[in-house]
């Protein structure tokens, strides 16, 4: 996850060099360069891009798992409302779901963010 948001950012900063540079060099060498630059952005997004359609499955299989968890809680704590099970084992149960709900919730988060990131336009022209 940190390579997929630190790539751009490089990319950027040797943009951003050449761009303090720009008074120094002919108009020529510039293009040159920034074309080459733009270019290698260019391609690992596109990269980036294939990489998130491979992760597209994995998102859905979080989302599917965190809906069977959520309903294995509202089972167990309706079970526990009805005192068909006591409070010991209602937390001996919900405690290790509670606790990868959270795990997987937060993997489902940083995918979120990945997508959301390479929705977005790259902004360097």
């Amino acid at each position: 996850m940190k390579i997929v948001r630190e790539t751009p950012k490089k990319q950027k900063t040797m943009d951003e060099i050449l761009e303090v540079q720009k008074g120094k060099l002919t108009e020529e060498i510039y293009s040159e360069f920034r074309q080459k630059y733009l270019g290698m952005l260019d391609e690992k997004f596109k990269t980036l891009r294939s990489v998130t359609i491979g992760l597209e499955p994995y998102l859905e299989q979080i989302q599917e798992e965190i809906k069977k968890i959520n309903v294995e809680i509202e089972r167990v704590t309706v079970a526990y409302n009805l005192g068909e099970i006591s409070e010991e084992e209602y937390i001996k149960i919900c405690s290790p779901l509670q606790s990868r709900l959270a795990a997987l919730k937060s993997k489902l988060r940083e995918l979120e963010e990945i997508f959301e990131f390479l929705r977005k336009p790259i902004g360097i022209i």
